[in-house]
């Protein structure tokens, strides 16, 4: 089932040996990504204009194109996967390095544009301003806003423990009935894996939540390095926004990403998002609190 509104390109640009890209998606994304940057940079915009950049977003990568921007994968991936010269083995094996270039600008001018937004505007351009992920985060976040308001500390707490306990009990049932498969055996699916045992982690109060901040650079070395090791498809929870077609890695970890965040608003963004460590690293002396 394919539920794009767009199953073919509005505005074909063929760039070599029948790869094509829409012309249409490039300029939507170039022109969101030009106004965002405006409102940042020559007001001090309100929440609702977030949140209105942030559907227009999701509408764009989610409904209407049928194109993965991510090339199936995340940002940091999909230019790691370039760099290490696995489009060279679709060159060898389609027909040349005429198809290695072509297949390079399919899948990098979205990554590529996206990081260089980042380097001149900062990481709160695409993580609090465009990123789809991120805004279903914000939609169901307002959960844990509302425990905060009507509850007391500790009921609050224990439905943070029921909440966490079902999606433990879920995944785990899922696994079980699943295994082996894709499901677990896919890197994809340990981000949500990581998520729930960081909950447990804070939860407990084992381990100081600042300290848990650092572990997305631990998650974006393991990418990385699972790309030069030669596995290099990882779909997260991206996917099933950028997708029209869905397996049980991506839908996993995207599960997990929006139930963990009615425990804690934008989880996976402050501790397991490779793309948020890849854009902090690039924009060190920029300091943007993660909670914005």
């Amino acid at each position: 089932m394919n539920w794009k509104i767009f199953q073919e390109p509005l505005i074909p640009i063929v760039i070599g040996q029948g790869v094509i890209i829409d012309l249409a998606l490039v300029l939507l994304i170039i022109g969101l990504l030009t106004l965002t940057a405006i409102l940042l940079t020559k007001a001090k915009p309100s929440i609702w204009l977030r949140w209105l950049t942030q559907l227009i977003a999701l509408i764009i990568v989610g409904l209407m194109f049928s194109q993965c921007l991510h090339n199936e994968h995340n940002i940091t991936l999909a230019i790691f996967c370039i760099w290490k010269g696995c489009a060279s083995y679709f060159a060898h094996n389609l027909g040349g390095s005429s198809y290695y270039f072509a297949f390079a600008i399919k899948y990098l001018w979205f990554p590529s544009i996206i990081v260089l937004f980042v380097i001149l505007f900062g990481r709160r351009l695409y993580c609090y301003w465009l990123c789809p992920v991120g805004f279903i985060q914000d939609i169901t976040a307002k959960i844990e806003a509302y425990k905060r308001k009507h509850l007391s500390a500790r009921a609050s707490k224990i439905v943070n423990w029921l909440i966490l306990i079902v999606l433990t009990v879920i995944i785990g049932l899922i696994g079980w009935l699943k295994w082996p498969s894709e499901l677990i055996l896919a890197m994809g699916a340990w981000y949500g894996f990581i998520l729930i045992i960081v909950m447990f982690l804070m939860l407990f109060r084992i381990v100081k939540e600042s300290r848990l901040r650092s572990l997305k650079y631990f998650v974006l070395g393991a990418t990385v390095i699972s790309v030069f090791i030669g596995y290099d498809n990882i779909e997260g929870p991206w996917c099933v926004v950028g997708r029209a077609t869905l397996i049980y890695s991506p839908l996993l970890s995207f599960f997990t990403v929006i139930i963990t965040s009615m425990i804690i608003p934008r989880a996976f963004c402050k501790y397991a998002c490779p793309d948020g460590a890849f854009f902090q690293l690039l924009n060190r002396k920029k300091k943007i609190p993660e909670d914005n």
